[in-house]
């Protein structure tokens, strides 16, 4: 059972196309034409775009969401550690400062 109305998961399973296939400019676009809906917490791991984008290691595409704003705390929280416990240098660069902006 979904926790969202049916339209706000397809435009959710929509962005989460968007960002696993690096279509940054196109994330901007939906962010600007969209509202991020809150996830329950059990469905944070599977369908966050912030944790997608984290985990794809597309430090531009995680800082546009994270500037999009509205995140929970326990999000921001989750992909943070998901940044800085990646055990790619690579990865962890950049995101904390993204992170720090927002606390």
């Amino acid at each position: 059972m979904n926790s969202l109305p049916s339209d706000s998961a397809a435009e959710l399973e929509d962005l989460l196309v968007l960002i696993k296939i690096g279509q940054l400019f196109a994330v901007q676009q939906w962010l600007a034409s969209h509202q991020l809906q809150q996830l329950l917490e059990g469905e944070t791991k599977s369908r966050c775009p912030l944790l997608e984008a984290v985990a794809s290691g597309f430090h531009s595409m995680a800082e546009v969401l994270i500037k999009a704003g509205g995140w929970p705390q326990a999000q921001l929280n989750a992909a943070f550690d998901a940044a800085t416990s990646s055990r790619r240098a690579d990865r962890d660069m950049d995101l904390p400062s993204a992170f720090d902006e927002m606390r």
